[in-house]
Order: C-alpha cells, then structure tokens, then sequence
C-alpha cells in the first residue's frame, strides 16, 4: 500500500502540477463596437447584427440587436462584454417578421422577446446574401480599428437582392 501511495506522490501529482486541472482560454482584448443601421435609407429597429471574425482570424465575434433609432452596441459573444478584437468581420443581419412583412407580435420569440407563439408563420425579412454572406459584399463587411469604433454606420441595401 505504501508503494502505491509513493507511486501517486512521486509520479501522478507531479504530472497533474504540471499539465493543470484545465484551464481557461485567456480573455481577448477588446475595443468598443457600437453604431447604427439603417436598412433601405431608413432606420430598423429589431435586427439581429452579428459579426464573425474573417479573413482567417480566429476568435468568438459578436452580436447587436438595433432599438428603434437602428442604434446598437456589440456584445462579445462568449466574454459576454461590449466590445470586439481589433480586425475585420463579416456581417450577418436577422430579422423576423410575419409574412405580411409586419413586425411579430409582442411575445413571438422575436430577438428581443423568448415566448415561442407566431413563429411558425415567421419569416426572414432580409434575403439570403445578408443571412449567410458569402463573398466581398461591402454591405456585410466591417473593420474594427484600434480603439474600437462607437459610430460604426451600417447601411444596408435589400431591393432588387434576390429572397
């Protein structure tokens, strides 16, 4: 018995001391990322912005959802903080509406509410290029500098882009 215990003390703690127990993946440095949508020449509240890293960066993006003035703030999405790594994002916008094209129903599970009613008859507002952007479309394409960028101004073109 004495054996096995000099075994885990000699051998199997140094080891553990050494590897860890796990660990965290360190913190990104982050910059502030806010701004402003406006979708067709006018401002849209509701919409969805998420910004994925491109070109090659690694790393967790982040996501807005726009107020009624098209004003939003960028969340990191696994910090949990405002704010993005400096470099460039492709851009992603989400927003449901009825099929009517009329905003969904307070308590529909729109981003900004969690009840699921009316989500069944919901559909994508924006077309699928801006849904899932592939491509060098500057409509979803953003750089955020160093120091961040707190006027970051989206504008968005959705006529004559095929639904």
């Amino acid at each position: 018995m004495r054996n096995v215990v000099k075994l885990l003390v000699c051998c199997v703690l140094p080891i553990v001391g050494i590897c860890g127990c796990g660990g965290s993946t360190p913190k990104e440095v982050l910059v502030p990322v806010a701004g402003t949508l406006e979708v067709d020449g006018k401002p849209m509240g509701g919409v969805q912005i998420t910004f994925i890293p491109a070109n090659g960066k690694t790393g967790a993006g982040g996501v807005g959802l726009t107020g009624d003035t098209g004003a939003f703030t960028v969340t990191h999405t696994t910090q949990q903080e405002p704010g993005l790594p400096v470099g460039d994002y492709t851009i992603s916008y989400s927003k449901l509406v009825m099929p009517d094209g009329s905003p969904l129903p307070k308590g529909s599970g729109n981003a900004a509410d969690s009840a699921p009613q009316g989500l069944a008859m919901a559909k994508q507002f924006f077309p699928s290029s801006l849904v899932s952007p592939k491509g060098d479309s500057p409509q979803s394409k953003a750089n955020v500098p160093a120091g961040g960028n707190s006027k970051l101004e989206l504008k968005v073109n959705t006529k004559g882009l095929p639904r």
